[in-house]
């Protein structure tokens, strides 16, 4: 294992897991994200050029697919901070700070990308963020175990290893959700891929719905739903039936508490009127307020300050000033343009998982690039109902797989190219072999009769 690969690791061990460690040093701006993030590019940056095969040196020199629409997605972030600065915003540094975030995770892209300079590094470190994806699931079952799932309370929710609140559950149940998919589309789609890996795959798929389970997140309980269709649809339209049957018969197999949870969704009030619960019917009040935000200002407020203009359109009940929703908090906050990119980023992690399911080789490259496809739906349909996209210790490992996979397709192509190479110049050597022979015999033959 080499040394950045190592210390990519350790980010992947690291990031989800901060709240058990060690974050802040004391000092302002210096934390441990910062220091392991510094010592990877560092040792990257150090490593020996890669000489052994032409395909390796054509990753590392080649561009990471899609750096402009990062590039956009970074300018229209600077541009929203700039906004909020000029603004007089009344919490800069807050501002400055979310700005950070949201570039800072994301540039583990590009530190996934040149970190690693093989095929099995990248399944290696593919293997490790859905290890430590498992240990996070396992920690959040443990946790509903011990609050107990057969009754629902907005305070016993687990998280793993994400915090404590209930805003945190419904992360930590989003972050389960991608992963779970990711897992269950190697599982179904495989086939090119051992059995027992597959079969793992499917266990990490099982412990990851047992979390949401126990995150009684009802968004992750959409996501986990909607991709476990998808997925089996895909696989064989019997088992989407079957799947199908079995998540409507939820009553008889879920906890007492998750189909409360479900249940709580619509209430009746005394008079008899279907009304949606507190929860539910806040985050309608947040998105009129976004929707009104973004129609006075295009352009956007700036960048953290949809906490501060959407005070105006709530009724004083709401205690949220999160967008709750991904998607208006870019609008609102970036503007139109900083939607527009955002959607476009979205899209080109679709296009890389497509771009890899392409390939006719490797033997995994069809089941990477759907589980991929599914997983960046999952991130789609979690950033509906909650900022998911802003919470960079839930999306840091997906940043870092799609990284991976974008530094696997570069890999890929290049050694088909160098294969295909090596197949058309085969004959071409064995012609050329053959007429040294002839000549060479021609040759001593005249001799010979001279």
């Amino acid at each position: 294992m080499s040394v950045p690969v190592f210390m990519l690791a350790m980010l992947v061990l690291y990031v989800p897991n901060q709240g058990l460690f060690p974050t802040t040093l004391g000092v302002m701006g210096l934390n441990v994200f910062n220091l392991l993030f510094a010592f990877t590019v560092l040792t990257i940056v150090m490593q020996r050029p890669v000489t052994q095969t032409p395909a390796r040196n054509v990753g590392d020199r080649q561009r990471p697919p899609f750096t402009n629409v990062l590039l956009a997605y970074y300018g229209v972030l600077t541009l929203a901070l700039a906004i909020a600065l000029l603004g007089n915003s009344p919490h800069p540094v807050d501002d400055v700070v979310a700005w950070k975030n949201l570039v800072s995770y994301s540039l583990l892209y590009f530190l996934a990308y040149y970190a690693v300079r093989s095929l099995s590094q990248v399944r290696f470190l593919v293997i490790v963020i859905l290890l430590v994806f498992v240990i996070a699931s396992a920690e959040a079952v443990m946790q509903g175990i011990n609050y107990g799932l057969h009754e629902y309370a907005n305070d016993r929710r687990a998280s793993g290893p994400f915090g404590e609140d209930a805003g945190n559950s419904n992360f930590a149940g989003i972050f389960y959700a991608i992963f779970s998919t990711f897992a269950l589309a190697i599982a179904l789609l495989g086939k090119r891929i051992g059995f027992s890996w597959r079969m793992l795959a499917a266990a990490a798929y099982v412990i990851g719905c047992l979390a949401i389970l126990a995150t009684f997140s009802r968004q992750a309980f959409l996501v986990i739903g909607v991709t476990t269709l998808l997925l089996a649809l895909r696989r064989n339209p019997l088992i989407a039936i079957a799947i199908v049957a079995f998540l409507a018969a939820y009553p008889l197999w879920a906890p007492q508490g998750v189909i409360e949870r479900i249940a709580m969704t619509q209430q009746t009030t005394t008079s008899g009127e279907e009304v949606l619960e507190s929860s539910a019917a806040s985050r309608y009040a947040l998105w009129g307020g976004a929707l009104e935000i973004i129609k006075r200002n295009p352009a956007g407020v700036g960048m953290n300050q949809f906490q501060r203009e959407v005070e105006p359109y709530l009724p004083e009940w709401i205690m949220a000033r999160d967008a709750q929703n991904q998607y208006l908090r870019f609008a609102a906050e970036t503007g139109i343009q900083g939607l527009l990119v955002f959607l476009i980023l979205l899209l080109s992690f679709i296009r890389l998982g497509l771009r890899i399911r392409r390939l006719d080789s490797p033997p995994d490259a069809g089941a990477l690039g759907s589980a991929f496809i599914v997983s960046t739906l999952a991130v789609c349909l979690g950033n509906i109902f909650s900022s998911t996209f802003a919470f960079g210790e839930i999306m840091a490992s997906f940043w870092i797989m799609s990284g991976l996979l974008a530094k696997y397709l570069v890999l890929a192509q290049s050694e088909a190219t160098s294969n295909v190479d090596a197949r058309v110049s085969a004959p071409i050597d064995t012609i050329r072999q053959v007429y040294a022979r002839w000549n060479h015999t021609r040759e001593t033959d005249q001799r010979s009769i001279h």
